[in-house]
């Protein structure tokens, strides 16, 4: 039997860094019997490699700069239907 698979959705990522996302990026880091995919944005992908993060990934969106909170959010959600998991 191979490693398991922990699904992480990090969708809404913007930019920035909370409590929320630090507590995420050290559990999923902790988690060693798992092989883990985790589901963001560009940012955030850059965001989980900057603090050590070394998973899969796939991405909803892949900008390079925070433009718009409410249209980031709306293109992440759309693009998520499409994800080939």
């Amino acid at each position: 039997m191979g490693q398991r698979r922990l699904i992480v959705l990090m969708n809404s990522y913007t930019k920035g860094i909370s409590g929320g996302d630090v507590c995420l990026i050290e559990l999923v880091k902790r988690m060693n019997a798992y092989q883990a995919l985790v589901i963001t944005s560009g940012l955030g992908k850059k965001l989980c490699e900057e603090n050590g993060l070394k998973a899969e990934y796939l991405l909803t969106t892949n900008e390079s700069r925070f433009k718009c909170v409410i249209g980031n959010n709306i293109l992440s959600i759309i693009n998520s239907f499409f994800l080939q998991l």
